[in-house]
Parts: C-alpha cells; structure tokens; sequence
C-alpha cells in the first residue's frame, strides 16, 4: 500500500534514503543510469520512441535470464533493473510531466517482503511513491529474472501499476483534504 509522508518525517526519511542510495546501491542507480543513456543513444539511432526501446530492454532481460551461475547479487541487481526499465514505462508518460529524455525511473526494493521506494532521477533525486510489498509480490518481481519458472512481464507490469493506481490515489487524497494541508 503507498502511503505519504508526513512533513516531519520528511528530513529523516529524505536522510535514510540519501544514505541507502548513495552508500549501499550505488551499482543500482548506475544501472538505471545506462538503461537510461543506452535507450536516448538508441531511440535517436534508430528514430524509435524512447519508451519503445526501454520496453525492448525490459524484455531483453526477461528473455536472457540469470541462470544459477550468477550470484545472488547479480540476480538482484537484473531483477532491479527489470523493474526500474517496467517503473520508468509506467511512471514515465503516466506520472511526471517531462518527457522520457528529460529523466528516468528507478526502484529500489530489498530480497523480502517491505518497502519498495519508486525514485525520479536528478539532484537530489525525488521520492514518487513509497510502497509496501508483500512477500509475494517481492518473490515475483525477483523470479521475473529466473530462467525457471519465470514471473511473466505482465505480472510484474500489475504489480507496478497498482503501486502506481495507489500513490496516484493516495497523493490526491492529501491534496483534495484540507486537514492535511
């Protein structure tokens, strides 16, 4: 379930999360980083949209899992990527006003169940949406880079969009509630 952030918690969370990011997941947003650059070099090359080419990358991943020969980070990390690449998708046309050459999307999420923090790109980067996931969800999002028994893309997508739907939903709740003002 997404949720706000209420104002006071605001300097420790932006704290919290400046320091997961930068310390412990510095290879995540590199990641997401050349995701990025390879789809804008890409889309001009081959005078594809953008969204198109980072659909293609999500599906490459899917198409060429981790096998039992990566390490368990490296499974991490593509699972990561899928989900960013599929995020951006979403978040990218649906819920920023920039179009996709002016920034990205990227998640971050732990191997269990808990928070899954959608980030938009830039200095400093902004929190779009902080949302709860299951243990369920978290094993789908992490099979979906598995060469066995794989969680489909469309699984994944759902999974995103409800996150999205919720913190859509959440964020106009607050501005339309004149006592959260």
């Amino acid at each position: 379930m997404a949720r706000l952030i209420a104002p006071g918690e605001l300097h420790r969370q932006k704290q919290k999360l400046t320091s997961f990011v930068f310390k412990q997941n510095l290879g995540e947003v590199r990641d997401a980083v050349v995701a990025h650059v390879g789809a804008l070099i890409v889309a001009e090359a081959f005078e594809k949209d953008v969204r198109w080419v980072k659909d293609q990358q999500g599906r490459s991943l899917a198409a060429f899992p981790a096998s039992p020969r990566h390490s368990e980070p490296g499974w991490f990390r593509k699972a990561l990527r899928l989900a960013s690449l599929r995020a951006d998708l979403l978040w990218g046309g649906a819920g920023r006003g920039a179009g996709m050459d002016e920034g990205y999307v990227f998640v971050d999420f732990g191997p269990t169940e808990g928070d899954l923090v959608v980030f938009e790109s830039g200095l400093p980067f902004r929190v779009l949406a902080i949302a709860t996931l299951s243990e369920e969800d978290a094993t789908k999002l992490h099979r979906a880079v598995a060469d066995e028994d794989a969680t489909p893309l469309a699984e994944v997508d759902a999974i995103l969009r409800r996150i999205h739907e919720e913190a859509t939903r959440t964020a106009s709740i607050a501005i339309d509630d004149p006592a959260r003002r």
